[in-house]
């Protein structure tokens, strides 16, 4: 195994930015935007349901327990399909009529995150080839990310998942009942910002959004 040096934070069993004895790797922000809120339409003829674009479909209900102290509190959480009801724990995006809610979407709800699997691999990677085929699986938060290798590879990429939305850039918050602003996939990785050996011999990062290889993201 290859002795590991850098930082992590924790709780979590992996390195989070550093070096093994072939690669060394850094992480910055992109400030991708992965989090849309939704107006949802309560359906005015059955309050446990909310309209869609496919009719009325009922919410989405689950149980949590906690305790404060010795006591235990059950609150019930209702979603959609967009994601969890941020207005029944949030007061201020409360209406009083109950005709909407507020719902939160976010890439890190969303099934196959395979995040750990793509850090336990990038820890282990012994080139930055190796290390890029290990981020092809990173999914939240999105990272920018500096790769070097004792070859002297380079690389630079924007690793993670970026919402593709049927139309808008999630800047305001969207109607939920008409499906015109839903999320349709992920933006493919073969547009996202990336750049492997360039001919300036660096590359650098520094919390800037970095330009994407489609102009039109």
């Amino acid at each position: 195994e290859s002795a590991l040096s850098g930082v992590t934070v924790p709780g979590v069993p992996f390195l989070i930015l550093g070096h093994n004895d072939s690669i060394a790797w850094g992480f910055t922000t992109p400030h991708a935007d992965t989090q849309d809120i939704f107006i949802e339409q309560v359906d005015p003829n059955n309050p446990a349901h909310y309209l869609t674009p496919d009719g009325s479909q009922p919410f989405e209900t689950s149980e949590e327990r906690f305790l404060n102290g010795d006591r235990e509190i059950i609150e019930t959480f209702r979603s959609t399909r967009h994601g969890p009801v941020l207005s029944d724990i949030w007061s201020n995006a409360k209406r009083s009529d109950g005709q909407t809610v507020l719902t939160l979407s976010a890439a890190s709800f969303n099934a196959g995150d395979n995040t750990a699997e793509s850090f336990l691999r990038l820890n282990r990677a012994g080139s930055v080839d190796e290390a890029l085929a290990a981020l092809e699986d990173f999914s939240s938060p999105p990272q920018n990310v500096t790769l070097a290798d004792r070859h002297g590879n380079i690389a630079l990429l924007l690793a993670g998942r970026i919402p593709e939305r049927r139309t808008g850039n999630g800047f305001m918050p969207a109607n939920g009942a008409t499906g015109s602003e839903d999320w349709i996939g992920w933006v493919d990785r073969d547009r996202l910002p990336f750049l492997y050996n360039p001919e300036s011999g660096m590359v650098v990062q520094a919390n800037e959004r970095l330009l994407f290889r489609d102009p039109t993201l």
